[in-house]
């Protein structure tokens, strides 16, 4: 736990890449689910299945800017990330019925804002991203 500590920005960066996989898994998961919409008004889990899909396809583009920004160092990734995550959360309230699964998101939405925070503690004491190569007249 203290190497993770340690380096929040890979470990940020490795969460936003998660996320991001995990939008885009879910996407074709909500396009099925879409034609078997019977089954899932008898489920707990119905949900706005047009909605659910925007929602994934939209938060895997702003956390893609948000990947972009880190593993380019700058700070900005690190409030892209957070603002991503939050919207998310706050858009899911309203798309997703109250569940079980639920907890997951939130325990995963709480380590990316973490790491986000660690990230910018970091930065704020140590100076903007000490690793970042220097830029050369072609760049």
């Amino acid at each position: 736990m203290s190497e993770m500590l340690k380096n929040p920005h890979r470990m940020l960066t490795r969460l936003v890449g998660l996320n991001i996989a995990f939008d885009f898994l879910s996407i074709p998961i909500w396009i099925a689910f879409s034609f078997t919409s019977s089954t899932l008004s008898t489920t707990t889990v119905s949900a706005n299945v047009p909605a659910a899909t925007i929602d994934a396809a939209v938060a895997a583009a702003v956390f893609a800017l948000a990947i972009y920004g880190l593993i380019n160092s700058r700070k900005w990734g690190a409030y892209v990330a957070i603002l991503a995550t939050i919207g998310q959360r706050v858009a899911g309230a309203f798309i997703y019925p109250l569940n079980i699964g639920m907890a997951v998101e939130v325990v995963w939405s709480g380590l990316i804002i973490f790491f986000a925070f660690k990230l910018l503690q970091q930065i704020k004491s140590v100076g903007i991203a000490q690793n970042r190569p220097e830029k050369t007249a072609l760049a």
